[in-house]
């Protein structure tokens, strides 16, 4: 598995297995390339979703639309043998909770969720249930509007909301530019028939 940092590749932990994961002849280049593309659309798909509620009726409108549209955008964008969630070391939905690999890398990102410009990302090629898969995690930095919901002084009524939809709730206390979570992606080709 590979790890970006300040534009350097950081080999860490397990070694990535030498397996051609698209059958097709496409590369690791070619799939992290296509993982933040998925990554990128799912992201602005969600954030207009998100601004067009809170536009329409407010913050807690905006966090009752999240609950329902985000797993619903993620389902929509898991298309062609792709699957794209996301995960985070405090999660707000307890379903998101990270496995042990994505919980060492939210905890690597978090010393630097922007690297070159970008959100940093990691991926790795492993064996999952005797076929490959191709996983690619991408940072989700902490933006000005995120800190309204995940902040560290959200208002009475935010804070209402959040009580009563996700009582088990641990995302927030962020601050500006920290690591919110990741979005992850992962790809296992369509076996030939």
């Amino acid at each position: 598995m590979t790890l970006r940092k300040s534009g350097l590749a950081v080999l860490v932990g397990l070694s990535v297995l030498a397996v051609d994961v698209v059958g097709a002849g496409a590369d690791e280049a070619e799939l992290v390339a296509e993982a933040r593309s998925r990554a990128s659309a799912f992201g602005a798909d969600l954030q207009a979703t998100l601004k067009s509620a809170i536009q329409a009726g407010g913050l807690t409108q905006g966090i009752e639309v999240c609950k329902s549209a985000a797993p619903a955008l993620a389902d929509q964008h898991s298309v062609e043998s792709w699957s794209i969630g996301r995960t985070a070391l405090r999660v707000r939905n307890p379903g998101n909770a990270p496995d042990v690999w994505q919980t060492e890398q939210l905890k690597m990102m978090s010393a630097a969720p922007i690297q070159d410009g970008r959100p940093a990302s990691v991926w790795r090629t492993r064996d999952h249930e005797g076929q490959p898969m191709f996983e690619y995690m991408q940072a989700i930095p902490t933006g000005e509007v995120c800190l309204k919901c995940h902040g560290d002084n959200v208002s009475e009524g935010v804070q209402k909301t959040l009580t009563e939809l996700y009582p088990d709730d641990q995302a927030t206390g962020f601050g500006l530019g920290d690591l919110r979570g990741a979005f992850v992606i992962r790809y296992w080709p369509v076996a030939d028939q």
